[in-house]
């Protein structure tokens, strides 16, 4: 028996997968870059405020994105 037969033995034993979240992605290059929301054609006050939420929501994930990559950097 090989020590990574043991090693996933024991870990399944100790439910090692309880404490791992596989719908989100542990290593950088599974991340995708997010999208920036694109413009409307229609130029309506209700569209600007509706634009203008998405571009700071895409603000926010790409900060926590270049965050991610800094970190990924630092590590190698």
């Amino acid at each position: 028996m090989s020590s990574t037969t043991v090693h996933l033995k024991y870990a399944k034993d100790k439910k090692v997968s309880d404490f791992i979240n596989l719908d989100k992605p542990d290593i950088f290059s599974e991340l995708e870059e997010p999208l920036k929301p694109e413009c409307l054609e229609e130029a309506t006050a209700e569209a600007k405020i509706a634009y203008d939420i998405k571009v700071t929501a895409w603000k926010i994930k790409y900060m926590k994105y270049e965050k991610m990559n800094e970190v990924d950097v630092s590590e190698l």
